[in-house]
């Protein structure tokens, strides 16, 4: 494991452009959008079905969220 004490929504954003934005990183980064049911219901009889689905929905919107730039942190005024 790797220590993430430190490790910024900044560095996330980073780290994930560099590895997603590469022609593997997008076609990697396509299949997990596709496992995760992003683009399609999860809608099913199967309440189990329906939650399974949904899990891996949320993971797969977690890595689009790294994707996403952080908002600037507010600066703080001197007064």
């Amino acid at each position: 494991m790797v220590d993430t004490t430190n490790y910024t929504n900044w560095d996330r954003y980073r780290d994930f452009h560099k590895v997603f934005g590469t022609p593997e990183g997008g076609r990697v980064l396509d299949q997990i959008l596709k496992w995760g049911h992003v683009l399609k219901t999860s809608m099913n009889k199967d309440v189990n079905n329906v939650l399974f689905s949904e899990g891996e929905r949320n993971l797969a919107l977690k890595i689009l969220a790294g994707l996403t730039a952080p908002a600037e942190q507010p600066q703080r005024r001197n007064k």
